[in-house]
């Protein structure tokens, strides 16, 4: 699961589709209320919110265990989520 720094989009991660794809199923979702996706319905989501919102995409998804990769933004959404749900 790779996750972008705000405010960009996933397009900026696709070179590691290239790198990664071949041994791995690679997800770089938008973050809520950036690229093409919805945003979360909170007037000012904080990185707890959208941790929370990945862990429910990854649920959505039936993915159970991930490795994360974050970069700014994406590095304090993925550290909140693995903090927030060890298991994962």
């Amino acid at each position: 699961m790779l996750v972008y720094q705000s405010p960009e989009n996933s397009l900026s991660l696709l070179p590691w589709f290239d790198t990664l794809g071949s041994g791995f199923a690679v997800f770089a979702p938008d973050t809520p209320g950036f690229g093409l996706s919805d945003p979360l319905p909170l007037a000012q989501p904080t990185i707890p919110d959208l941790a929370a919102a990945l862990g429910r995409l990854l649920d959505a998804l039936g993915l159970q265990r991930v490795l994360l990769y974050g970069v700014h933004t994406g590095a304090a959404i993925a550290g909140r989520l693995a903090h927030d749900r060890p298991g994962l």
